[in-house]
């Protein structure tokens, strides 16, 4: 898709969906409910920012980010490194995402990290930094950077879903490691890595003053806290596995919906209510033609991933 422009912007029309659908194949998703005006003035405020950001990194060479955080053009991702990560992203999920700027990140960053996508509402501006080690090469540790950056493209294009119980589900899809694919929702916020990791800690500090001291405690209790945490999360994780798939079940029963594309594009409300309808294609067309009828996110989704998928087998499924 070529760049947002304001002539682009101010000559888009609410019912013209193959325009629409073009910037949904860019990762540019309408927000739950939003409407068409809300949506060119979001597009307006993100071109925006964009080109503020851009100008001043090229003028500057360098962008605060946060406090004592800044970007450097030289750090800059190139296209042909994006577009490793865009064929992931158009074979899983049917967009490709150029407009979101990246970086390597040169100041030094934790051991294990590999990268993260940063979206600054208020600004209307999203970025993904990665380590600067991918500058060089396409694989560091256990990660690949067409994963890595897919994996953050993701981030990019759900973001305005607001919706985190499947993120991480989605965009853990484009590692090619199995494990990774089916661990990567146990973590699905912040404060999950800190509900795993603090009650082993509080295990190893009880064992170490059972073990050293003349004191004792009641170290099994312990034992089933730590183990409590993680399994809630391996259950939680399946919970959400079974839920989507079954989901993807209901659509691949309509003919020439594609389920994947869809489904990243749903909320968790919405993923759950389709899981419900399967087994019951009537209910589900029903449940695609109120949504479709309610919102152009939903619209668009039909244009893209059923209603055009029919017609070009000279069918219609709406």
């Amino acid at each position: 898709m070529q760049s947002l422009t304001p002539e682009m912007i101010d000559s888009l029309q609410e019912d013209d969906l193959e325009s629409l659908s073009k910037l949904d194949a860019a990762g540019i998703i309408f927000k739950p409910g939003e409407s068409f005006p809300e949506f060119k003035n979001r597009l307006c405020s993100h071109l925006m920012s964009l080109t503020d950001f851009n100008r001043l990194i090229r003028e500057t060479g360098e962008f605060d980010l946060f406090d004592d955080f800044k970007l450097y053009e030289k750090d800059r991702i190139g296209d042909e490194i994006i577009q490793e990560a865009s064929a992931v992203t158009e074979r899983l999920y049917h967009f490709s995402i150029s407009w979101v700027p990246g970086f390597f990140l040169s100041k030094s960053s934790e051991m294990l990290w590999g990268g993260c996508a940063i979206h600054i509402p208020e600004e209307h501006l999203t970025v993904f930094l990665i380590r600067k080690n991918f500058a060089s090469r396409k694989r560091w540790f256990i990660y690949r950077r067409e994963e890595l950056l897919a994996h953050e493209l993701c981030h990019a294009a759900r973001s305005p879903l607001k919706d985190f119980i499947f993120e991480e589900f989605f965009a853990y899809q484009t590692a090619p490691s199995k494990i990774r694919r089916y661990m990567g929702n146990c973590f699905r916020r912040q404060i999950d890595a800190l509900l795993f990791v603090l009650p082993v800690m509080l295990l190893l500090a009880v064992q170490l003053v059972d073990t050293f001291t003349s004191y004792r405690m009641p170290v099994w209790i312990f034992w089933i806290i730590a183990l409590a945490c993680p399994a809630f999360m391996l259950v939680r994780n399946q919970f959400a596995r079974n839920c989507f798939y079954k989901a993807r079940k209901a659509l691949l029963a309509i003919p020439g919906a594609i389920p994947e594309p869809i489904l990243f594009r749903c909320t968790s409300q919405e993923i759950k209510a389709i899981a419900g309808k399967c087994g019951n294609p009537a209910g589900l067309m029903n449940y695609i033609q109120e949504r479709t009828s309610a919102e152009l996110r939903w619209k668009v989704i039909s244009n893209r991933f059923i209603l055009k998928a029919d017609n070009d087998n000279g069918e219609t499924s709406m």
